[in-house]
């Protein structure tokens, strides 16, 4: 909510509860709604931020960006966190990467998303670039290997966290199959 000195704000309109779509503490800025404030102003005017929502896109970045880490770490178990248990077929590939390969690094570009608020749970597929550096571990040289691949991947949300259900993965023209 905005509020000044302790009562809702009209600024926005009439309600009182608004959606920050990115707080970003670097810079002293509050970046909002297409405006930037600088923070020490925005704060000394009398104004307060009483709570952040994370939007969809945010939180389906967080189990995004949290699976990559993961699957740099080499760390199933956190991966799992982040899986229902009908997503079978991508745990199963999680498992079969992480016998045969060392993940360097995982990147993800061109996500695109969509939301369906009118499912129980909601559900959401998002669409992205991946690419993966990766080393064989069957092997005794230390050159790495790139695979790159459109991923397709549905999740559902639980409570707060958007947990993966299933992907597929269309294959670019690289070794890791």
């Amino acid at each position: 909510r905005l509020e000044r000195r302790g009562e809702p704000h009209g600024l926005l309109g009439a309600e009182d509860e608004i959606r920050v779509a990115q707080l970003a503490v670097e810079d002293d800025r509050v970046f909002k709604l297409g405006k930037t404030f600088r923070l020490r102003e925005f704060l000394d005017n009398g104004f307060a931020i009483d709570e952040m929502v994370e939007t969809n896109r945010e939180a389906v970045w967080r189990t995004i960006n949290a699976v990559q880490d993961a699957l740099v770490a080499g760390d199933v178990e956190e991966i799992e966190k982040y899986l229902t248990a009908d997503a079978k077929t991508t745990f199963n590939r999680v498992k079969w990467a992480f016998n045969n390969f060392e993940i360097r690094r995982v990147g993800v570009y061109n996500m695109e998303m969509e939301f369906n608020d009118f499912t129980s749970p909601p559900t959401a597929i998002i669409s992205f670039q991946g690419v993966v550096k990766y080393r064989a571990k069957k092997t005794e040289d230390n050159f790495g290997e790139t695979y790159l691949a459109r991923f397709t991947v549905e999740l559902e949300k639980d409570d707060d966290v958007w947990l993966i259900t299933h992907h597929v993965e269309t294959d670019g023209l690289s070794p890791m199959k």
